[in-house]
């Protein structure tokens, strides 16, 4: 992706070149227009099983798969790691 460039894509884990991915965003960005949040309905209308969205920094990839992306963490970007809060140490 150029610095230029905010929109990717990858179809069936391959990577559109830019007009491909141009196109894509556009069917995309019509879609929804008229059904809202609907990712799947999307994917089907393209033959494809799964669509997703994901924007890392400024820059936004769109995917289409047959497999299900991976489930997002909850919580953001803070590993989630740790004890649960508001749980002191165990008591004696």
């Amino acid at each position: 992706m150029t610095p230029g460039n905010r929109l990717a894509a990858t179809v069936g884990g391959k990577a559109l070149d830019l007009e491909g991915a141009r196109t894509l965003w556009e069917r995309f960005s019509a879609y929804m227009e008229v059904h809202r949040n609907d990712f799947e309905g999307f994917a089907r209308s393209e033959g494809w099983a799964h669509a997703s969205v994901v924007a890392n920094g400024e820059a936004a990839m769109l995917t289409l798969a047959n497999e299900a992306p991976p489930p997002a963490k909850a919580g953001g970007n803070h590993g989630g790691g740790g004890r649960p809060k508001g749980k002191g140490r165990a008591r004696r």
